[in-house]
This record gives C-alpha cells, structure tokens and sequence, in this order.
C-alpha cells in the first residue's frame, strides 16, 4: 500500500505538472518559462486559477498521496526512506529481482547467503564455502529460549524500538587486507522475521534492514534444513526468556585488581596511546567485548580485534555512543 501511494502519488503529481505548463503556457510566454520548474508552475496555477484550476487540483493530489506514502514509509522504515531520499536505488534493484530468493546488500556489496543455520539460536546466513566466509551475517535469537520451538515464531522489529533486543552481527573481509571485519548493531535497526516449522525443517520470512551508513539490506525466503538446525530442545527450555546474549569467544579472564577504569573521552583524545592494549568494553545494551584496541577508523569507530573460534581473530568495530563502560585490562 506504501509503495502505490508514492509510485501513484509521484505519477499523478508529474501528470498534473505537465498539464498544468500546457495551460499556463496557453495565457503568456512568460508562464511557459517559469512553468518549467515545479514550484513556478503550481505559483502560476494559483495566479491564473480561472484557466488552470483542474490541473492545479491534480498536482495538489498527487503530492498530497506522495507525501502521505513518504510518511507511511517514514514511519515503518526510517532507514530505507533515508536511502531513497539519497538516491540509493541499487538495493532496492537488487530486492526486486527475485522476491523469493534471499538476497540483498552487505557493507555495499551483493550479498547471496549460500547457507542458513539456525544454531542454539543464532540465526546465520553465510556467503563463501571457506571456513571463514566471505560474507556472513548472525541474528542472535537466544533471549527467546523456547518460543524459537513453537511452529511459528514471529519478530518485529522497528528503529525506534529499545529494551533487549537480537544482537546483529555483520562479518566480511577487507578487500584491501583480507582481514576478517566485524560490526555488532544492537539498536536502531528494522528487523521483521517469521518461522513455521516443517518436518523437514523449518521455513523462514526474513527482511532486515541496518542503519543507512552500514549500507546493508537483506530480504527474502528461505529453509533451514533438519540437517543446518541445531534442534537440542533441552538446550532451547533452559535459556531464561529475558537474558543477555553472551559472547561464545571471550579472552582469558582476568583479575579484577588488575583491571582500570578508561574513560571514553580519553580513549578518543589519545587512541595512539592505547594501541594493542587490551580492554574490554560494555555496550548500553549490557554486553560485553573483550580484545585488543586497533585503533579508530576513518569513520570514528573502535577497532577491536577479537579471537574468533579457535584459531582466527577478527577485528570488530563498535560505535562511541555504543560503549558506556570501559576497562584496560593491561594496563
């Protein structure tokens, strides 16, 4: 219904344009000129309404729906209305080919996940047949517990939304160095998903879209296989419904006297005097990332690099105004 409002709105504001200039350039050649621009045209509607008042109601109606449309948008994805208004239709393309098929946009880049896995309540969606993958992207479900068992789970989720909320996890690798990359997003995102389970598995409805500067956007239908789910249903009924998710790979533990307090302001001044330190830092949502501080990047995120597995690290890149507590771990 959205999408008619402004393709509909958007064609009937032209339609009335172009007949409004056909009858204001009718009166005078000066009308013809100034006519051409949008704003000058609906000025000489209003200025010559004897003669150009029907077409004047058209363009009123059109950016009436239009702008109804944008507002309807606006409120049910702020983030996809901002890419539009910026011209991103690439994504947007790429989401229309094939409706069905789950795919869409990574960092920028196109992403088709070869593989799903619904593992002890990480959904993951994975591009790249490599022990690390290429692309690869965690919606991390556990605080449901049970509720991922029921023959259909449904989520939703707006930008506006706070409390606990799944942890999105992005992973890909620098073109340039071929490191694994990291981003953890626990806010400010919109997230609609829907399960039915089958005896074969289970059947998913995915649409998630993160903030604009992260350029990325995921949509379509897929099934995860008896085979890639993780089923252990004592595991799922143990899980609290309301706890947060913690990371399965954390740096050794260390003594709390050992641990000092670094406040963010001057981790910010003076990065370069806290380079391969390690620290550990805990989000607003009340998690926690242990790992070795690599820097701030041009976009002015902490780098923090982080064992992945058993034998790989990966550098993960959290947001300021997503860290309200700092310690130095080695100081």
């Amino acid at each position: 219904m959205t999408a008619l409002l402004i393709l509909g709105g958007a064609l009937l504001a032209v339609l009335g344009w172009l007949w409004l200039w056909l009858r204001s350039a009718r009166i005078h050649w000066f009308w013809a000129l100034t006519g051409v621009l949008p704003p000058l045209a609906l000025l000489s509607g209003l200025l010559n309404l004897r003669h150009a008042l029907l077409p004047l109601l058209v363009q009123l109606a059109g950016l009436g729906l239009l702008g109804s449309g944008l507002w309807q948008l606006w409120q049910a994805d702020p983030q996809q209305l901002e890419r539009l208004l910026h011209g991103q239709w690439s994504e947007q393309q790429i989401l229309a080919v094939d409706a069905g098929q789950l795919q869409g946009q990574l960092q920028g880049q196109s992403f088709l996940p070869g593989q799903v896995l619904l593992e002890r309540g990480v959904l993951t969606l994975r591009q790249g047949q490599d022990f690390i993958a290429s692309k690869e992207l965690r919606i991390d479900l556990r605080a449901h517990g049970a509720a991922l068992l029921d023959e259909e789970f449904r989520l939703d989720i707006l930008p506006t939304d706070s409390g606990l909320l799944p942890m999105v996890e992005v992973l890909w690798q620098d073109g340039q160095t071929a490191q694994p990359q990291a981003r953890r997003i626990q806010r400010g995102y919109t997230l609609r998903l829907d399960l039915k389970r089958q005896p074969a598995g289970v059947d998913g409805q995915l649409y998630l879209s993160l903030p604009s500067r992260l350029a990325t956007v995921v949509s379509g239908n897929f099934h995860v296989s008896a085979a890639d789910e993780q089923t252990d249903p004592d595991w799922y009924r143990a899980q609290p419904q309301e706890t947060g998710a913690t990371d399965a790979t954390e740096l050794p533990a260390t003594s709390a006297g050992s641990a000092q307090p670094l406040a963010l302001e001057q981790l910010l001044t003076r990065p370069d005097n806290y380079l391969r330190h390690t620290m550990s830092l805990e989000t607003v949502a009340g998690r926690q990332l242990d790992g070795e501080f690599q820097g701030i990047n041009e976009e002015g995120e902490l780098l923090i690099r982080q064992r992945v597995g058993k034998s790989g690290f990966a550098v993960f890149h959290v947001m300021p105004d997503e860290v309200s507590q700092i310690l130095l771990l080695n100081p």
